[in-house]
């Protein structure tokens, strides 16, 4: 006997009993998390059947008034009165109206006076050439977590948005910032251009990735906007300016009245990727403190903060409670969960050999491209691309690492997207925030320092609902650290070996060396083969050596952040070069050798004592 329909009216107005639910999300449940889902009935028909349900009742007691009389016909008239659909029962509606759509879309909401979530774009009136470039790239109708940040932003809400890779996140902040320049450029607040908002990204080539959403959807709006690399100075006559924290810093210490008199007219902050920006176990990119520091340069009245993710961190979480006026928490699905519409495999390759072995297998048999292998540093991403490049030269291969200059990165990166490139060796230079739409199948070659650098990988796949597949490869070495990802995977719902969830879970220390790529593995071969390569790609100026490179160095490094602290060696070295010079010039002579300051190294004397102490020992 088949059950009947639950009855929405009652759904929406008596609430519903909610059952333990497993934790497991079933794949049409983690698809929904990417695409909107409607509600049965919309707001204006729930408003209408109510108001008519008011009626009926209301007309009901107009006809009992004739029949009776006295204390009867007083009670009918308070009946009456009750039965009136009043502007407190509209918003009680509305409320479970909103209520009721966050529940069917997998939507969290934590804070004051939410608006309500929006079902379609053109609730919130942009111009009509954003809606024009909607329709021009397809964009149909928001996705979960737009629908709730749009109108966040709309109220100039300062928030953190968590939603899973692949879900929109990136126009979800793009598409408000557009519309509030575009306003304002309408009201005529400033005569010329001014800094109306920053947004930041931990990688170059992800902020790249942003900037082009912003030429897409600002198309005939004549609006001012800018991606900022480092190599020249800040753009200034720009709304908006999209860059890494790193270089932003750069830019302030470089010319700083300049710079800090253009944030005091910011509006909007946006951190893309917050979790990884508030990540202290970096040593290069050094996110935490440069982003407390910008941070603290536009903690203005008339300033607003938005932090988007695809993972949780209770690190931002204390920050935003902390520190940010009335903000609001929005969450898309189960915290950190990896995407279930990525079917998820975990084999024991036994050894490097066999990691070698086992992509042969996958690589031979057939799979559906374009395809992304995960490695550890830029040195086993050569390897493995000169491995790979020499065995199947009718498979198109490339690889992406900090070395590659930003230019062969995007068109390595255009050529994945147009499935004119089927493999692509990579590190965590591309395991967040990249949007290549086309990948089918990700293989972590070697483990993630983290689970949330897991989820971001495979988050790679499986985009805006699609199916993906993604298989991680894991050796005798990687026993002691194999426990979290095999618990992961298997909270998804796939099978992994029994003895994976069987194994201790890694130590703190274990942790550590994990995180920070510590982990000595064997070569594979081809490290000779490689270093040839190299040589000629060097040449051909498609890699660049930043270890030996002479003067600023800004680019992104293979942890996901960017390197910069040479850049700021050579930028402190000018300016202490300058500055004795004008020294020497004031006293009219020269100075510069009595100023050097000696450098003691392990507890030795300078060259220059030792050679006098020699010199008297002699005489």
């Amino acid at each position: 006997m088949s059950k009947p329909k639950p009855d929405f009216s009652k759904l929406l107005f008596t609430g519903i009993k909610r059952k333990k639910t497993n934790p497991i999300v079933t794949e049409s449940d983690d698809a929904a998390l990417r695409m909107r889902v409607m509600p049965k009935k919309l707001l204006p028909e729930l408003l209408a059947e109510k108001k008519h349900k008011h009626s009926k009742l209301d007309d009901e007691a107009d006809d009992g008034v004739a029949l009776f009389s006295g204390e009867m016909m007083k009670a009918i008239q308070s009946s009456k009165k009750k039965a009136k659909f009043t502007e407190t029962d509209q918003k009680e509606l509305e409320r479970l109206f909103a209520q009721h759509v966050r529940r069917i879309n997998n939507m969290y909401v934590v804070g004051e006076d939410i608006p309500a979530p929006i079902l379609e774009f053109d609730d919130l009136k942009f111009p009509k050439e954003i809606d024009a470039s909607l329709k021009e790239f397809n964009i149909i109708a928001p996705s979960p977590i737009q629908m709730q940040a749009l109108p966040l932003m709309r109220q100039k809400r300062n928030l953190l948005a968590t939603a899973p890779t692949g879900s929109g996140k990136t126009l979800a902040f793009v598409l408000p910032l557009i519309q509030r320049i575009y306003e304002s450029r309408v009201e005529g607040s400033a005569k010329l251009p001014v800094l109306k908002a920053i947004v930041l990204e931990p990688t170059r080539v992800l902020g790249r990735q942003v900037y082009v959403q912003f030429v897409k959807y600002c198309q005939n709006l004549n609006l001012k906007y800018a991606f900022y690399e480092g190599d020249g100075p800040f753009p200034s006559g720009v709304e908006v300016v999209v860059t890494t924290p790193n270089r932003l810093i750069a830019a302030v210490e470089d010319n700083k009245k300049a710079v800090m008199k253009m944030l005091k007219t910011v509006e909007w902050v946006v951190v893309d990727e917050c979790d990884r920006m508030f990540d202290d176990k970096d040593t290069e990119a050094n996110f935490k403190s440069k982003l407390a520091k910008i941070l603290e340069w536009t903690d203005h009245e008339h300033t607003r903060r938005a932090f988007f993710s695809a993972t949780n961190s209770s690190e931002v979480e204390s920050y935003v409670k902390a520190n940010l006026k009335n903000p609001v928490f929005v969450f898309i699905g189960s915290r950190n969960s990896a995407n279930t519409q990525v079917t998820q495999q975990l084999v024991f390759a036994g050894s490097e050999g066999g990691k070698i072995a086992a992509i042969r297998d996958v690589l031979q048999g057939g799979f559906d491209p374009p395809a992304l292998i995960f490695v550890q540093d830029k040195d086993r991403a050569g390897q493995l691309y000169t491995e790979l490049v020499s065995s199947f030269s009718h498979i198109p291969i490339a690889m992406v690492s900090s070395e590659v200059t930003d230019a062969q990165k995007e068109k390595i990166l255009d050529n994945v997207r147009a499935k004119r490139v089927f493999v692509l060796i990579c590190t965590e230079l591309i395991g967040r925030g990249i949007d290549l739409p086309s990948v089918n199948l990700v293989i972590n070659f070697d483990l993630p320092a983290t689970i949330v650098n897991y989820v971001h990988r495979i988050g790679r796949t499986g985009r805006a609902g699609r199916p993906g597949r993604a298989i991680t490869y894991f050796t005798e070495t990687d026993l002691k650290y194999i426990r979290p990802i095999a618990s992961l995977i298997k909270h998804a719902g796939f099978d992994v070996p029994a003895y994976t969830l069987a194994l201790e879970q890694p130590t703190a220390a274990a942790k550590k060396v994990l995180s920070t790529n510590g982990i000595h593995r064997k070569s594979f071969g081809g490290v000779r083969k490689w270093e040839r390569v190299k040589a000629k790609k060097q040449e051909r100026e498609e890699l660049v050596d930043h270890s030996s490179a002479k003067g600023a160095v800004m680019a992104d490094d293979d942890a996901g952040g960017d390197l910069i602290d040479k850049a700021r060696r050579a930028v402190m070295k000018k300016r202490t070069a300058n500055a004795l010079k004008m020294m020497t010039k004031k006293k009219g002579k020269k100075t510069v050798g009595k100023l050097k300051p000696s450098i003691k190294a392990k507890g030795k004397l300078p060259r220059s004592t030792i050679i006098k102490k020699k010199a008297k020992k002699a005489t």
